[in-house]
C-alpha cells in the first residue's frame, strides 16, 4: 500500500514510523494505568531498547507486531474503561492483524481474547461490545486465510509450509517441559 501511493523509497519510512507510534502507545497505555510520569518513563525505556531501535531500521516484521499490540492493549484499556463498541472493534482488529503477520504471536490474540471472556458482563452493552470484539478479530482473519487460498491452494496452507519451515514445529508442548 507505501509503495503504491508514496512509491518505493516510502517503504523505508514504515518500521521507523511503527516503532515512534509503538512509543507513544505505551505512553498513553502507562499514562491509562498509572500516571502521565510513569507514561513518559515507560516510552523513554522502550525507546533505548536497543531491541526495538535496532528492529526500527530493518525490515522485520517484529516492529509490526509491536505496534499492534501496543495499540491493541490501548484500544483494550479504553474499551474496558468505557464499554464502547468502537473501542472493542478496534482492539479486535488490531490483535487479529498480529498472527497476520507473525503466526506464532497469535498467543498475543489468544490472550487479550482469553482476558475478554474473563471480564465479560452479563448484560447487553457488554455482549454487543464482545461480539464487536470477535468481528474485529475475524476481519483480518478472514482476509489471511482467503489469501492463503487463493495463493497457495488452502486456507490453512502458508508461504512456510510450501517451504518445508513451519513456525508451529518450534513451539511443542515438549519444548516447555522443565
Amino acid at each position: 500500500f507505501v509503495r503504491r501511493v508514496c512509491g518505493p523509497q516510502a517503504v523505508f519510512i514504515v518500521n521507523p514510523l511503527m516503532a515512534s507510534l509503538s512509543l507513544f502507545a505505551v505512553f498513553l497505555i502507562c499514562r491509562a494505568w498509572f500516571s502521565e510520569g510513569w507514561g513518559l518513563v515507560g516510552a523513554v525505556l522502550l525507546a533505548c531498547n536497543p531491541f526495538l531501535n535496532e528492529h526500527a531500521f530493518y525490515g522485520y516484521s517484529h516492529i509490526a507486531v509491536i505496534f499492534f499490540l501496543v495499540w491493541g492493549l490501548f484500544f483494550l484499556t479504553r474499551w474496558t474503561a468505557t464499554r464502547s463498541v468502537l473501542w472493542a472493534f478496534a482492539t479486535g482488529l488490531f490483535m487479529g492483524v498480529i498472527p497476520s503477520i507473525r503466526y506464532p504471536e497469535v498467543m498475543f490474540t489468544g490472550a487479550v481474547t482469553l482476558f475478554a471472556v474473563m471480564n465479560l458482563k452479563r448484560d447487553r452493552q457488554s455482549m454487543i461490545a464482545f461480539a464487536a470484539f470477535v468481528v474485529g478479530v475475524a476481519v483480518p482473519v478472514i482476509a489471511l486465510v482467503n489469501y492463503n487460498h487463493q495463493a497457495f491452494g488452502s486456507f490453512w496452507t502458508t508461504g512456510y509450509s510450501l517451504i518445508g519451515y513451519a513456525p508451529s514445529t518450534l513451539f511443542k508442548w515438549d519444548a516447555l517441559k522443565i
